[in-house]
């Protein structure tokens, strides 16, 4: 082995020496990496109704059109007065549809009946306790088809914020069962939110039992990713 060889192994020697000084034996190497964990969460508010939406029509058969137009306009107009008196304005009542409908018998043949004319609209009213009261008012003026009533909240807004809140937090929740890492959010989807309002048919009140409100019920769902540091070690 030539001299210019034998400095060389000394050297490359000399530089294994120094790093078993610095890297003990059986020590381990720390390396920082990145993972991401995705969930969903899920949220949901239930709250009492605080609005109800009565949808009610007044049906009108006559074999005259005109006549049949005519009455059913003054029990409309009634029906209007009605809710004027007990405080209602043109804010609370909407139109929903007007028709007029020819009307036979095809029992034996064809045989003409008159007309029909229907004229409905809803009624939109805070006041859940005197919901009774003002079906029968309404029905005793004119309201002879009374179709169903609908329980809703005015602050929807509000109650979605509560539960879009309480879904990121259960994702959070979830989140953390999966890793004992730091985790820190780094994208939120927004999957749905869902308000369930409350429909009750005619034969809710029909059966003269008192009309159930019920809950409702607004749930939002979101997709959540969270990334942590995790150490790698390596011997």
């Amino acid at each position: 082995m030539n001299k210019v060889l034998k400095v060389f192994c000394i050297g490359l020697l000399l530089v294994a020496l120094s790093l078993a000084v610095f890297v003990p034996f059986g020590s381990n190497l720390s390396v920082s990496a990145e993972a991401n964990i995705v969930v969903v969460g899920e949220g949901c508010v239930s709250v009492a109704p605080n609005v109800a939406t009565i949808n009610i029509a007044v049906e009108t058969r006559k074999e005259d059109l005109n006549q049949a137009v005519s009455e059913n306009k003054a029990s409309t107009d009634g029906i209007f007065e009605i809710l004027s008196q007990a405080g209602y304005s043109e804010d609370d009542i909407q139109t929903k549809n007007f028709s007029v409908y020819q009307r036979f018998d095809y029992s034996n043949g064809e045989k003409f009946l008159g007309y029909q004319v229907r004229s409905s609209f809803e009624v939109r009213t805070k006041d859940l306790d005197g919901l009774d009261d003002l079906i029968k008012n309404l029905t005793a003026g004119g309201a002879n088809c009374v179709e169903g009533i609908t329980f809703s909240c005015d602050n929807e807004d509000e109650l979605y914020k509560q539960a879009i809140k309480l879904a990121l937090e259960n994702a959070k929740v979830k989140a953390s069962a999966l890793s004992q890492e730091n985790l820190e959010v780094e994208k939120i989807t927004e999957e749905f939110c869902y308000m369930n309002s409350l429909y009750r048919d005619c034969y809710s009140f029909a059966s003269g039992k008192e009309i159930s409100k019920g809950t409702i019920k607004v749930s939002a769902k979101v997709i959540v990713e969270f990334s942590e540091e995790i150490e790698n070690n390596q011997p």
